[in-house]
C-alpha cells in the first residue's frame, strides 16, 4: 500500500515531519524583565530648628481711654455771658484756660459789702483792744490783786475778735465765689460734649460739659492666666505707679486706620487691683504720654480707638520660634519624619505675632524639620522630600 504514495508525498511528509520536530525543540526566549518606575516624591519646604531660650510676643487687644473723664459743673450760679472759641464739641483746652463766663454783677457786690464788714469789724476790734488795755489800766491802780473778766472787757474783746474772723471769712467766701464765675480746668483736656450756651442761667452742681484729660491716655490690656505666667513677676506684682515707672517695661500698641497700619510707645503703669469675676483675667495697664500720642504716619492715639497691645515677656527655655504659616489647626505642626514621611505633632503654643509663632514641644529635637509650605491634598503617611532647609535665627 505504501508502494501505491506517490514518490511527491513521500518526500514532503517526512520533511514536514522534521520541519515540525525542528520548530517545536527551538528554545523560546526569555521575556524582558519589566521597567523600574521611578519613585516621585512630592517635594516640601521645611525649616531646621533648634531649642533655645526666647523672650517671646503677649499679645492683647484693648481700647483706648482717658487718664481721667468728668463733668465739668458749675460752683456758683448765674447767668453765661461768654465761652471761649474751644468751648465746642471735640474743642481743646489748655491748663487754666476759662472756658465759661457767668454775670458776676452779684458776686462784686457781695465782695464790697464784705470789705466793708471786715473793715467795721476790724475798727470795732481794734477799740475793744484799746478799751481793754484801759481796763486793765484802771484795774492796776486799784491796786487788786485779780481783775474782774467783765471789768477787764475780756468778753467784749473776744466777741470783736469772732466777728473780725467772720468778716474776714465773709470776705475770703466773697472771693472764691467771684473767681467761680470764671470757670477753667487744672489740665490739659478736649470736650467730649457741651451742654450749655450764651445766656443760660446755670445753678451750682450744674453740669456744663464733659471733658477728659489729654495729659496721657491709656489702655487696659487683658491678660489669661496663662499669659500672665509670661510675664516677668516684678510687673504682675506691681501695685502702683511709683514701681511702675521703676520698671518702665514698654509696650507696643498697634491698630489699622484710614487704610495704615499706626504704631504708638507705651509703658506698663500698673496693674488692676483684682482679676475680673466675669472674664477670670488681669487687667495690665499701659500709659501713654502726650508727647508720645502721635503714631509715625501722625495719627494722634484718639479716645475709642481699637488698638492691639504687645509685650515682650520674660526669658523662657526650650522654645522653638516658626513662621505662623507652619501651624496648623491652631495647634498641630507636620514635621517630616526619619522614614521621609510627613507626620503630625500637637504642640503648646507659647506666643505669637501677625508673622511669627513660637511652641513647646517634647517630641521636637533639635535638627527636626518642620514643614512650612502648604500641603494640600497631602496627608500623613506621605512620602516627601525637602527642597529648602532654612536655619531658624533665635
Amino acid at each position: 500500500m505504501f508502494a501505491k504514495i506517490p514518490l511527491t508525498l513521500k518526500i514532503l511528509i517526512p520533511s514536514s515531519i522534521i520541519i515540525f520536530f525542528v520548530a517545536t525543540a527551538k528554545p523560546k526566549p526569555e521575556p524582558a524583565p519589566p521597567a523600574e518606575t521611578a519613585v516621585v516624591k512630592t517635594q516640601v519646604e521645611t525649616i531646621v530648628v533648634e531649642k533655645a531660650t526666647q523672650q517671646v510676643t503677649v499679645s492683647s487687644q484693648g481700647v483706648v481711654e482717658p487718664i481721667r473723664s468728668s463733668q465739668l459743673m458749675a460752683q456758683v450760679s448765674g447767668k453765661i455771658v461768654k465761652v471761649a472759641d474751644t468751648f465746642a464739641d471735640g474743642g481743646a483746652f489748655q491748663q487754666n484756660q476759662v472756658l465759661i463766663e457767668l454775670d458776676d454783677s452779684d458776686y462784686q457786690f457781695a465782695l464790697a459789702q464784705a470789705q466793708a464788714s471786715l473793715a467795721d469789724a476790724k475798727m470795732q476790734l481794734a477799740t475793744e483792744q484799746a478799751l481793754a488795755q484801759e481796763a486793765q489800766r484802771q484795774w492796776q491802780e486799784l491796786g487788786s490783786a485779780e481783775a474782774n473778766a467783765l471789768f477787764k472787757r475780756e468778753p467784749q474783746l473776744s466777741a470783736a475778735q469772732a466777728r473780725y474772723a467772720a468778716a474776714q471769712a465773709s470776705l475770703n467766701k466773697a472771693k472764691l465765689d467771684l473767681s467761680r464765675t470764671k470757670i477753667s480746668l487744672p489740665f490739659d483736656g478736649r470736650i467730649e460734649h457741651t451742654l450749655v450756651g450764651v445766656g443760660q442761667f446755670v445753678s451750682p452742681g450744674a453740669p456744663l460739659a464733659s471733658i477728659f484729660d489729654t495729659s496721657k491716655v491709656q489702655v487696659k490690656l487683658p491678660l489669661t492666666e496663662q499669659q500672665a505666667a509670661l510675664i516677668d513677676n516684678s510687673i504682675i506684682q506691681l501695685s502702683n505707679s511709683t514701681q511702675a515707672q521703676q520698671t518702665a517695661q514698654l509696650v507696643q500698641l498697634e491698630s489699622f486706620y484710614a487704610g495704615q497700619q499706626h504704631q504708638w510707645s507705651g509703658k506698663i503703669e500698673r496693674i488692676s487691683a483684682a482679676i475680673d469675676n466675669n472674664t477670670r483675667m488681669l487687667d495690665l495697664i499701659v500709659t501713654v504720654e502726650h508727647k508720645a500720642q502721635k503714631s509715625q504716619h501722625g495719627l494722634p492715639l484718639l479716645v475709642g480707638l481699637f488698638v492691639n497691645g504687645n509685650i515682650t515677656s520674660k526669658p523662657l527655655e526650650q522654645l522653638v520660634e516658626l513662621p505662623k504659616q507652619a501651624l496648623f489647626k491652631r495647634n498641630q505642626i507636620y514635621i517630616i519624619n526619619q522614614d521621609g514621611q510627613i507626620e503630625q505633632q500637637t504642640v503648646t503654643v507659647v506666643g505669637k505675632t501677625a508673622e511669627q509663632v513660637w511652641i513647646s514641644s517634647k517630641q521636637l529635637t533639635d535638627g527636626s524639620q518642620v514643614i512650612i509650605s502648604k500641603l494640600g491634598f497631602l496627608s500623613p503617611g506621605t512620602d516627601v522630600e525637602s527642597t529648602t532647609k532654612i536655619a531658624q535665627n533665635n
